[in-house]
């Protein structure tokens, strides 16, 4: 699902092949951090996942602390943005179309 990602970051590659227990969608553009408070403003542009076989291991959702701007690229649709004031994140939705 992440091959392209992995592909583009010998770090990560190694980071998620040796350590399993997660299911963490690793991104080139972030690095290996993955807690982005809402006051962060920081976005992903240049995603490549593989959202058909994420579906058909029966993925249908993507929660992300961060906007995906090219989430159509990636057969993907923000349903929804969940912002509350006590919150130090800002959820997005995304449901694989």
């Amino acid at each position: 699902i992440i091959a392209k990602e992995l592909d583009k970051n010998k770090q990560l590659r190694k980071y998620y092949d040796e350590w399993g227990s997660r299911c963490y969608l690793f991104v080139d553009e972030l690095g290996k951090t993955y807690e982005f408070r809402k006051d962060q403003k920081k976005e992903i542009h240049h995603l490549q996942l593989n959202t058909n076989q994420f579906k058909e291991m029966g993925g249908r959702y993507i929660f992300s602390s961060v906007p995906i701007l090219n989430a159509k690229d990636n057969n993907l649709s923000l349903l929804k943005e969940f912002n509350h004031q006590e919150s130090a994140w800002k959820i997005y939705l995304y449901q694989v179309i």
